[in-house]
């Protein structure tokens, strides 16, 4: 199994092609990070402008409720004029929010750069995702999953890097170190993202268009938006967006809260509680990385079915567990949830033709981000009403649903058979 894994992914990096795999993961790996070091720096926040759970939910879903709603219009952006200068404007904004979050010295200073910092993040989000595919038409999931796991190699680094930073210079500085990186990432990406994308047919669920996914400025807005509302009621879309919903509900909420359930529920210390939230993404690194070689042999819906059924045992081990050894395997088992991440992508990024594809898509993450957001704030809720371990309880479930649903998921392959919505308002007499 594990030669299995190596040998399908060992073999992206070669060329050109290679390069943007590298520099498209290393992108990733800087705006996820950005996100999952703010709940590690939040204690330095509390320290300095001291609010209680509640806040520390509403800032976490903030930042992930800006980087869903911006998902759309990015996507648009994309199909519009270029995935290119989507990821750029994207990685504008997101330098932006890290800068103001460097010079904010107010809360409500605090809250914007928190919701620039997740709106920047946000915008390149389709395109990332969509310029992969592309890339590699026949290993989308192994590609979309090398990126995943650079971003969970940065999760189980930058928390750590953060606390060590945040304990000399204060908290600013321990998310601020961020931000040089971001500059010379953004310069790459200046020089190897092409202007249009790779003209090669993409696999479509609904169509396999051989249009390529980028350049699309000749259409009109109002057509684009048109077409991916009706490629939106698709039974894939739909249910895809669903199972992903569920998924980023609890991961949301696992990576906002897991530190802070570390210190006051299981009494870890401080120490140890950076060091196990750090394992998470570092396994995490490992079953991303198998969950795309199993996504691209098998399918991609069913795989994310899989991936969560590792997780909810481990994070019922989590709730359970009374001795650290036994907190590491709940951690490493409940980092099969990030496994789930590779597969949905590919999945809801191939229910839409090229011609629609950054649109569609950015609605779906526009939909499941921003529905995710309020998983944070509802733990959050329920923790200072009742206790932390209810509220993780809770997404416990939450995955068990995730599970159900992806049973009625229609196979990729059966569902890449439908007409590109474009091809046909073009073909139509009404036009």
């Amino acid at each position: 199994m594990v030669s299995t894994v190596v040998g399908g992914w060992r073999d992206l990096f070669g060329g050109r092609s290679g390069s943007l795999l590298l520099i498209i993961s290393a992108m990733w790996m800087l705006t996820i990070g950005a996100r999952i070091v703010y709940p590690a720096v939040i204690p330095g926040i509390q320290d300095e402008f001291g609010f209680g759970y509640s806040t520390v939910g509403i800032l976490v879903g903030l930042v992930w409720g800006a980087y869903g709603l911006i998902q759309f219009p990015g996507g648009l952006l994309a199909d519009l004029r270029s995935h290119r200068l989507a990821i750029l404007v994207g990685m504008g904004v997101t330098m932006i929010g890290l800068s103001a979050l460097l010079l904010g010295n107010s809360f409500v200073l605090l809250v914007l750069a928190t919701a620039v910092l997740g709106t920047g993040t946000g915008i390149l989000g389709p395109s990332r995702v969509i310029v992969l595919a592309n890339a590699f038409p026949e290993a989308r999931t192994t590609a979309v999953s090398v990126s995943q796991a650079a971003g969970a190699l940065g999760n189980s680094v930058f928390p750590v890097v953060a606390g060590v930073v945040m304990g000399v210079l204060g908290w600013r500085a321990g998310i601020g170190f961020l931000l040089p990186l971001c500059v010379i990432v953004t310069v790459g990406l200046w020089l190897l993202v092409p202007r249009r994308i790779n003209g090669r047919s993409v696999a479509s669920a609904d169509g396999g268009s051989s249009e390529p996914a980028d350049g699309n400025s000749t259409r009109s807005p109002i057509d684009t938006l048109v077409a991916s509302a009706r490629a939106l009621t698709g039974r894939s879309a739909v249910l895809g967006t669903i199972t992903m919903l569920g998924v980023m509900v609890a991961f949301q909420s696992v990576t906002g809260f897991l530190p802070t359930y570390f210190r006051d529920v299981a009494a870890v210390s401080p120490r140890q509680a950076t060091v196990l939230f750090g394992l998470f993404f570092a396994t995490g690194l490992v079953m991303q990385l198998s969950a795309g070689v199993v996504g691209d042999r098998l399918d991609p819906g069913r795989t994310v079915g899989l991936f969560a059924a590792v997780a909810i045992p481990g994070l019922l081990i989590v709730l359970s567990a009374e001795s650290l050894w036994l907190l590491t395997v709940g951690v490493v088992l409940s980092s099969g949830l990030l496994g789930c991440f590779p597969p949905g992508l590919t999945y809801l990024a191939s229910a839409f033709p090229a011609s629609i594809q950054g649109t569609g898509f950015g609605v779906i993450r526009t939909v499941y981000i921003g529905g995710g957001a309020l998983g944070p704030v509802a733990v959050g809720a329920i923790a200072d009403q009742y206790s932390l371990w209810i509220g993780f309880l809770a997404l416990v479930v939450v995955l068990g649903g995730v599970v159900l649903v992806t049973g009625l998921l229609p196979p990729l392959s059966d569902t890449q058979t439908g007409e590109d919505p474009t091809r046909a308002m073009e073909s139509s007499p009404a036009r």
